[in-house]
């Protein structure tokens, strides 16, 4: 994203965590634009994690 409102930079870079997203770059080019580059955060589950499904079977033995 690219804004020229330092308040809108402002915002992007120090409100990730509350709207879910991880910031990766942040930084104001000499041409006075502000640049910030983010991502939106994927949130993981037990399951992702080769954690147990209510069987006690981990995600991976249950489905492969």
């Amino acid at each position: 994203m690219v804004t020229r409102d330092p308040e809108t930079w402002y915002a992007l870079t120090n409100l990730s965590d509350e709207l879910g997203y991880e910031l990766i770059e942040s930084s104001k080019d000499p041409e006075g634009r502000y640049l910030v580059r983010i991502r939106i955060r994927m949130k993981t589950t037990n399951h992702d994690l080769g954690g147990p499904t209510s069987t006690g079977r981990s995600f991976l033995e249950e489905y492969s």
